[in-house]
């Protein structure tokens, strides 16, 4: 025996569906509304200016001939806070010189201590010389109580190429 619905019937049971759901995702909404209007804070603060911590470093090894160059970003923490993310990239080399990746995201990082992070990066010199390196670094640092920060900072280092 087949079961056959009416047209009413059907109507219903989407005119409920439809209410249902409605009702439903309201609550989802209901923080961003919130925070749209201004009745609940800001988690996360502005970046920083664009200087470089008291602690975060670039060094490159010093190569002999063109090729390879070994450099490493050791990013620190702002005191009282530890590391959630970081991202490394690589935004001003020397004329002679190309980077082998540009940005180096978490999984790249070689070390991770709560409070620093080393990422290793090489680049490749097409002949001797002389010059700047620049990286951009990104942070998300967060206290104990998961309150979170993002920073943002440029270190820079001399790369060298042959006989100084």
């Amino acid at each position: 025996m087949a079961c056959r619905a009416s047209r009413s019937g059907v109507a219903s049971a989407v005119q409920h569906m439809t209410t249902a759901r409605r009702t439903s995702l309201a609550p989802r909404y209901l923080p961003a509304l919130f925070f749209a209007l201004g009745l609940l804070p800001l988690p996360i603060a502005e970046p920083a200016a664009h200087a470089a911590g008291p602690e975060d470093s670039m060094q490159c090894d010093r190569a002999g001939e063109p090729g390879r160059v070994r450099c490493s970003v050791e990013v620190r923490a702002t005191e009282g806070l530890g590391i959630s993310w970081a991202e490394v990239e690589i935004v001003g080399v020397p004329e002679f010189a190309v980077p082998l990746r540009g940005r180096l995201g978490p999984s790249d990082a070689a070390s991770k201590e709560p409070s620093r992070w080393r990422f290793p990066l090489a680049l490749a010199s097409r002949r001797l010389g002389r010059g700047d390196v620049t990286a951009r670094i990104r942070t998300v640092e967060c206290n104990v109580d998961k309150r979170c920060v993002t920073r943002e900072a440029l270190v820079k280092t001399e790369m060298v190429v042959g006989s100084p």
